[in-house]
């Protein structure tokens, strides 16, 4: 966590060094960056698919559509139906993200970004 937060603070310290240059704007005219906004996504006591996954097809068709049969098998039972992107209705949920350094590599996966549901099995 601390690694990101340092990694959000540089990104925060560069947009305003890159704003912050002094000197006439007619001089730097042609070196402005054309970057208006960073947007940083995590995924954080929800699953980045309970929120975005499903856009397109709900009402938002300019998003990338994650297929309807996308899924993530079951780590408990490899037997057992995968499990499919959902729309929470609970919305006080008592469960939460493995937040340890192992968890979250675990999560990552070398980055093949598969083992979100492996890492958080309720024991």
């Amino acid at each position: 966590m601390r690694i990101l937060a340092r990694l959000a603070a540089g990104v925060v310290a560069a947009a305003g060094l890159a704003t912050g240059a002094t000197g006439s704007a007619a001089a730097h005219g042609a070196d402005r960056n054309p970057i208006d906004h960073v947007v940083i996504l995590m995924q954080e006591n929800r699953s980045f698919d309970s929120y975005f996954a499903q856009l397109h097809f709900e009402g938002q068709p300019r998003t990338a559509a994650e297929p309807r049969h996308a899924s993530n098998p079951n780590p408990v039972d490899v037997a057992a139906p995968p499990i499919r992107a959902f729309h929470a209705t609970d919305y006080c949920v008592s469960a939460d993200l493995n937040h340890s350094w192992t968890g979250t590599h675990d999560e990552i996966d070398g980055g093949r970004m598969n083992g979100f549901t492996a890492a958080n099995v309720d024991p």
